[in-house]
């Protein structure tokens, strides 16, 4: 994890940790939901992401935008790929 810090006199220095911080109430890794193919993903806090596919794909369930929720340490629903239609 780095921590990124500057004030108004243009002093900035990042810290760099070894190990990943977890939020409080959150124990989803947001890293995991780059398993998730031919997509943008954003991100509305550390527990709540929307994955769109690219234009022409979809996901396996038919549609084109999942919402994922980080629920007892896991991503919800699955994590999966957008495939191509045509």
């Amino acid at each position: 994890m780095v921590l990124f810090y500057s004030n108004r006199i243009h002093f900035s220095f990042n810290v760099t940790f070894p190990f990943n911080f977890v939020a409080l109430g959150c124990s989803c890794p947001t890293e995991e939901l780059d398993l998730v193919g031919n997509a943008t993903l954003t991100c509305f806090n550390e527990d709540s992401c929307e994955a769109r596919c690219y234009d022409d794909y979809i996901f396996p369930t038919g549609y084109a935008t999942i919402k994922y929720s980080c629920q007892d340490g896991q991503w919800t629903p699955n994590i999966t790929s957008c495939k191509g239609t045509i």
